[in-house]
């Protein structure tokens, strides 16, 4: 494949799919036409067209890329998952800047240590040219270990740590935040519609990045105000309703974290925290309980329910997922339509509902099927209007 002006990856736990949407929306608004692929499917010339890995098979990857060059794009931002790394997918494409997130619980069904999914990760740096940079949260354990893995100049980035990108004076509302990004001993007032911390976390990455790779700071951030909204993340359902809904894909222990913490921000002390959530199937089954326990502490009432149940029995998933549960009694209603619609029943002005998981994947998994669905903000949003009349 001819190669574009330049590729992005972004590797680690949470925020793959943010950082690297992100990416692609400043690069088109900066005029190099972008590429995306990962978890949403792959997306340029504003068509998003459906792939159901995180990073796609080597050949589908190429081809991919391949369509992508011969569509005009000049760069293109990709999530590289621990799996695609553990296969080889990326190893034939020349990334010119790679970026980590964090490391956390998740997938280890698969690598079966922490250990094993960091060196899973860290192939990634390893392979990485002299010239070429690694941006790296410097906030997160895995990170600072990463820095010693690279292979090419490193950049950090942080918000506890000092950094070369270091966000001071954090302020978060409800729809924006901002922040002083502090660089070179310059100091810059960035102003989003990015909401929540780890939101934050993501930007940093994504700026670095982007300067890192030629683009002028002056220039982003005025671009920064208004990012395009990243489909199933922190999405905030809004039908002129007095109660927040908010929808997101978080399904491992830390996403969870990230999530209800702002959440809880956002919610008046007086009013309820609600949340609906199940786990996938045929996976990681101690995450369940972690999950489950993680919603106990932070929400006031919990609905359990189906999600990609793959080959297992949903009972099963359901009875793992309560097991985590010890101060309230879980709501458990298997068909998630329906316990959406329960739950947004049921709530008064000013409380919350969190619906994680799947986000406004498009599908279920199930028995080896591939089966439809609308998405939760889909879901959600007509059920919304139902309670509204």
């Amino acid at each position: 494949v001819s190669k574009p002006q330049h590729y992005v990856a972004i590797t680690g736990t949470n925020g793959k799919t943010t950082s690297a949407y992100i990416t692609h929306d400043l690069l088109n608004k900066l005029n190099s036409k972008s590429g995306y692929i990962g978890t949403l499917g792959y997306e340029y010339n504003n068509e998003m067209h459906e792939q159901y890995f995180t990073t796609p098979n080597i050949n589908d990857l190429h081809m991919i890329l391949k369509d992508m060059v011969n569509g005009g794009c000049k760069s293109c931002a990709i999530e590289v998952s621990s799996q695609g790394l553990d296969l080889h997918r990326t190893d034939s494409v020349d990334f010119d800047c790679v970026s980590y997130t964090n490391l956390t619980h998740d997938h280890l069904d698969y690598h079966k240590t922490y250990e094993n999914y960091f060196n899973a990760k860290a192939r990634l740096f390893e392979n990485m040219k002299k010239d070429d940079v690694a941006v790296i949260n410097v906030d997160d354990e895995y990170g600072r270990k990463m820095i010693n893995r690279c292979s090419c100049r490193v950049v950090t980035y942080g918000i506890d740590e000092n950094a070369d990108y270091k966000a001071e004076d954090v302020i978060l509302n409800n729809d924006s935040s901002e922040f002083i990004l502090v660089h070179n001993s310059r100091q810059f007032l960035i102003k989003t519609n990015m909401v929540a911390k780890f939101n934050i976390y993501n930007l940093l990455g994504v700026i670095a990045s982007l300067v890192e790779t030629g683009y002028k700071l002056p220039d982003i951030i005025p671009l920064l105000k208004n990012i395009n909204n990243v489909p199933g993340r922190c999405m905030n359902i809004n039908e002129g309703q007095s109660y927040n809904v908010i929808v997101d894909f978080a399904h491992t222990p830390d996403g969870f974290i990230k999530v209800l913490d702002y959440v809880k921000a956002i919610t008046p002390k007086d009013n309820k925290k609600v949340i609906v959530f199940g786990m996938r199937g045929s996976g990681d089954v101690e995450k369940r309980a972690l999950c489950a326990s993680i919603a106990d502490e932070y929400c006031d009432e919990i609905y359990i329910t189906g999600d990609d149940n793959h080959e297992e029995d949903v009972d099963n998933i359901l009875n793992d997922i309560a097991s985590g549960i010890k101060k309230h009694t879980p709501i458990r209603i298997v068909d998630r339509v329906e316990c959406i619609n329960k739950a947004i029943s049921t709530l008064n002005p000013g409380d919350t509902l969190c619906i994680l998981g799947k986000g406004v994947d498009n599908f279920y998994k199930e028995n080896h099927q591939i089966l439809p669905y609308e998405g939760d903000h889909i879901v959600a949003a007509k059920a919304i209007k139902n309670n509204l009349k």
